[in-house]
């Protein structure tokens, strides 16, 4: 048992590292992984060389996501983060499906030759609001494309695809079928 014990400790250890390496600030790490604050000050000390910003935690990611550009980026997280973990991420936040997904979508933002509009912390944010539905998934009638919905936010009300696609469209003068776009 103690053995066991150990590792998932270990484990979590782990799994805070990878957070705070990609930016999530000791109080979002204690929030998710439940581990010692103050050791969790010390390990982004070791990891930056300094100490940690201080500031407060959002409620939600809906005060991110106030430009179309952040809401097309979050709901390329989203989608990358509900194909990884599945229906799952309704129903609990899992770290390492996060971090599977924030650095897929990093991965697809620097392919396209784009510099992404929101961070990992923000990416557990959006995360978090699926799972205590602040934010829910709606499919969009005309792409039949996944994104994200909250009525708190008029930013989501539309499929940010067909938005981009509409505005690419009026652009050049041509139509990008959706599943081009997003493969």
């Amino acid at each position: 048992m103690k053995n066991i014990q150990l590792w998932t400790r270990l484990d979590l250890w782990e799994i805070a590292k990878q957070m705070m390496q990609r930016g999530a600030r000791p109080p979002l790490v204690r929030e998710s992984t439940r581990l010692p604050i103050a050791a969790l000050r010390d390990l982004w000390h070791e990891i930056y060389g300094v100490r940690p910003p201080s500031g407060l935690s959002r409620d939600n990611c809906l005060s991110l996501l106030r430009r179309k550009r952040h809401v097309l980026h979050a709901n390329m997280f989203m989608r990358e983060y509900h194909k990884i973990a599945g229906d799952d991420i309704f129903r609990h936040a899992d770290d390492r499906s996060i971090i599977k997904a924030y650095d897929t979508f990093l991965s697809k933002i620097t392919a396209m030759e784009m510099r992404p509009c929101i961070d990992f912390p923000t990416c557990w944010y959006i995360a978090r609001d699926l799972r205590s539905r602040v934010l829910t998934i709606k499919y969009c009638r005309q792409c039949d494309v996944e994104h994200m919905y909250s009525p708190q936010s008029e930013e989501t009300h539309l499929c940010p695809y067909c938005d981009i696609l509409d505005q690419t469209e009026t652009m050049r003068g041509t139509y990008v079928p959706i599943s081009a776009a997003l493969s």
